[in-house]
């Protein structure tokens, strides 16, 4: 009987050893879970900031090339206008036009 109770009080010591080995790799995991979840967040916020530069670039980018057609389109009208003119007055031949 007398080693049946010492047999089992190694298997609670084991037991008591490998529960306290588990906790601690429980509480190292969630150190090292909220290490990469910080890390995750701060790499997201990041991100969001360039992409919010980026779009910012590209509605500034828009925006000239909205005003840069606009120019090219009258100075082609004012182009077409000055042929016309030309023409006209016999400056230019129609077919040079």
């Amino acid at each position: 009987m007398r080693e049946a109770f010492q047999a089992a009080q190694l298997q609670l010591l084991s037991v008591q050893e490998d529960d306290r080995t588990l906790r601690e790799e429980i509480d190292t995991s969630k150190v090292q879970c909220q290490q990469q979840s910080s890390e995750i967040v701060r790499l997201i916020l990041s991100l969001k900031s360039e992409v919010t530069s980026l779009k910012e670039i590209l509605q500034n980018t828009q925006f000239i090339q909205h005003g840069l057609q606009s120019t090219v389109n009258s100075l082609i009208v004012e182009r077409d206008f000055l042929l016309d003119a030309l023409a006209k007055t016999g400056a230019i031949s129609s077919a040079t036009r």
